[in-house]
C-alpha cells in the first residue's frame, strides 16, 4: 500500500490513527506497509492528522445536510454527533459518494428507530442512486390528518427530477 492510500485510510478511520500512535508495527502488519510508508506516517503530526480528519467529517456532514435537510432537521441537535459515529465506520468513495453517504446515514438512523428520518428523502435518494426513470410509491408518513399513507411520484423529465407528493 502506498503513502496516499495509507494516509486516506488514516483520515477515514479513527481506530487506525490510534493504532499508529500506540502500535505502529501492528499498523504496519495490518495494512502491509513497507518501512518507508510507515516512516512517512510516523512523521505526521498526530494533532494535525486529527484536525484534518475532523475537517473531512465536517465537510461530509455539510454535503449530507444539503441532500437530506428534513432528516437532519428532524434528528435535531443530535444529528451531527450521530453522523460522526456513523462516519467512523462508513466512508463511501466515487463520484456519487455524497448521495451514498446520505442514504447510508439516513437508513442507519431509520434502522435505529430514530424519529425524524424523512421517508420521502429516502425514496428520492433511492430513485437518484438507482437511475430509474419513473417511480410511484406509497409511503407511510405524517400528513395534515396525522400518520397515514401518501403517494410519492418521481420522474426524470427534460433532464430534471420532477417530484410530487399527495
Amino acid at each position: 500500500m502506498d503513502q496516499t492510500q495509507s494516509l486516506s485510510l488514516l483520515l477515514a478511520k479513527p481506530a487506525l490513527r490510534k493504532k499508529l500512535a500506540e502500535d505502529p508495527q501492528g499498523l504496519r502488519e495490518e495494512l502491509q506497509l513497507d518501512e518507508a510508508t510507515l516512516a512517512f506516517l510516523r512523521g505526521l503530526d498526530s494533532g494535525e492528522l486529527e484536525s484534518q480528519a475532523d475537517c473531512l467529517v465536517n465537510k461530509r456532514f455539510h454535503e449530507v445536510r444539503g441532500i437530506i435537510p428534513r432528516t437532519i432537521k428532524g434528528l435535531g441537535e443530535d444529528a451531527r454527533r450521530r453522523f460522526r459515529v456513523y462516519a467512523e465506520e462508513e466512508w463511501p468513495a466515487g463520484h456519487r459518494r455524497h448521495l451514498l453517504d446520505a442514504e447510508a446515514f439516513a437508513r442507519g438512523c431509520a434502522a435505529l428507530g430514530l424519529p425524524g428520518v424523512d421517508p420521502f428523502e429516502l425514496n428520492r435518494l433511492e430513485f437518484r442512486l438507482r437511475g430509474w426513470g419513473l417511480r410511484v410509491r406509497f409511503i407511510r408518513a405524517e400528513g395534515l390528518r396525522g400518520r397515514g399513507w401518501r403517494i410519492h411520484f418521481l420522474c426524470h423529465f427534460l433532464g430534471r427530477l420532477v417530484e410530487r407528493r399527495w
